[in-house]
């Protein structure tokens, strides 16, 4: 019996030792195929004959990849279009880095060269895509990077379509132009939103109703959004400001001062040198006297008076909950209810558009908060407020843009400039021309 044990464990010894002699040779027969396929790779890259060159180096990483194998592959692949720059090979080259980050997504060297190929083929798309899973691979930008971020990410391009004149007309993303015949109200996103031409268009208001009227005297409100006319009657009016509370502002021809009328043409409060929309319950108005007050439908005064309240293109005085108001030769922040929330030390400032105000100081323009805080110190010729991420500014007479940062993203280049709407579009002129033009972005926004 234990002779019979004696056998049994030998056996099992030899069969061990066996199996690990196997073992040992299988990858020592595996190291040695690596170096092979390397060592393969290696004189490929030497023949120039990348595509074997790359085959080989791929079936080495497949095996066991290594950043000095990656580092290997791409530089072939860069070699290889260096040799042949077909767009086949670039696909080779961006696939290369693709899997390279993917593999070593820390690797900061591989980021940037991967964005570098499609910066250099002009695909800003691909650009702000690839930086973006960069970001969120939490690789910090260079100044290389940060550069093909500002550059692709900004980029725009110029419609063909142009007017000599380009108005904000008070709902984001709509305009009024003048062709040199005719007012054109279009949206940047639909369209010529009017079917007929009209001597006078409005600024659209509440509930998207704009106000137009014909050379025969008559006057039409049309409810864009429902593509409906909710309003006819006889007037003629040469000025006006947006629908608001059931009611328009307008300057009726012949007239001195400002009315309110409502949708059937009926008048109700006259009699101010200026008038603005209704907005929950109130509007503001300019008095005889020269005074800014607000007023209810009553035409009652609600509140304190102001040497002058900022009013919108469409004549709305509450931007994001606050309104602009100068007293005393300063001009405040306050709250829909007459609170002061912050003061703001400035000569002039420009419309408020809700995410940055530009503000002049001693003759120069700068940024400040909707609190009165200066985010950026005055230092252009003149500028617009922020809108869609960033601010027109002008240096020696020429208009770019710079981001929240302060950096100038779209470079000196126009010779006016005005704000981004939500569908990415900018009315403005470039150098040496006469008409205006919308700028877009050319790449997705987020």
């Amino acid at each position: 019996m234990k002779k019979t044990r004696l056998v049994a464990l030998v056996a099992l010894v030899a069969v061990c030792i066996a199996g690990w002699t196997v073992l040992g040779m299988n990858a020592v027969s595996e190291v040695k195929t690596q170096k092979d396929t390397v060592a393969a790779a290696e004189y490929y890259r030497g023949k120039k004959l990348f595509q074997l060159s790359l085959q080989n180096y791929m079936s080495a990483i497949g095996n066991k990849p290594t950043e000095a194998l990656y580092d290997a592959y791409i530089a072939t692949c860069k070699e290889y279009y260096e040799d042949c720059a077909t767009a086949n090979v670039r696909s080779i080259e961006e696939d290369a880095y693709a899997a390279a980050v993917a593999e070593y997504p820390a690797r900061a060297d591989y980021w940037e060269a991967y964005v570098q190929l499609y910066y250099e083929d002009g695909d800003y798309d691909s650009v702000v895509r690839t930086l973006k899973q960069a970001d969120a691979a939490k690789i910090p930008f260079n100044d290389a990077m940060m550069q093909y971020w500002n550059e692709a990410y900004y980029a725009c391009n110029v419609s063909n379509s142009s007017y000599l004149s380009v108005q904000l007309a008070g709902m984001d993303g709509v305009y009024l132009g003048w062709d040199g015949e005719k007012n054109v109200l279009f949206s940047s996103a639909d369209g010529e939103l009017l079917d007929r031409d009209y001597v006078f268009v409005g600024p659209v208001g509440q509930s998207t109703v704009v106000l137009c009227s014909d050379e025969k005297g008559e006057s039409f409100a049309f409810q864009l959004s429902q593509n409906l006319m909710v309003g006819r009657f006889m007037a003629e009016i040469e000025e006006g400001n947006g629908y608001g509370d059931g009611l328009f502002p307008v300057k009726l021809k012949g007239r001195s001062d400002w009315s309110y009328i409502d949708i059937n043409g009926t008048e109700y409060l006259n009699g101010y040198q200026m008038a603005g929309m209704f907005q929950n319950g109130k509007a503001p108005v300019r008095a005889q006297n020269g005074e800014w007050i607000f007023v209810d439908q009553s035409g009652a005064q609600q509140g304190s008076s102001y040497e002058e309240i900022q009013l919108s293109e469409n004549g709305s005085w509450l931007v994001g909950g606050v309104f602009l108001a100068k007293e005393n030769g300063v001009w405040n922040f306050y709250s829909e209810s007459g609170e002061k929330q912050g003061a703001l030390d400035a000569d002039a400032v420009d419309l408020n558009r809700g995410s940055g105000l530009a503000f002049c100081k001693n003759g120069k323009w700068g940024f400040a908060t909707n609190d009165g805080n200066v985010a950026i110190e005055p230092e252009y010729d003149k500028a617009k407020s922020f809108s869609g991420g960033v601010a027109a500014v002008c240096t020696d007479g020429k208009w770019g843009f710079i981001n929240g940062n302060g950096t100038l993203v779209i470079d000196h280049l126009l010779a006016d400039a005005s704000y981004f709407d939500a569908n990415g579009v900018c009315p403005a002129r470039v150098l040496d021309s006469d008409v205006q033009q919308m700028l877009s972005w050319r790449v997705e926004r987020s």
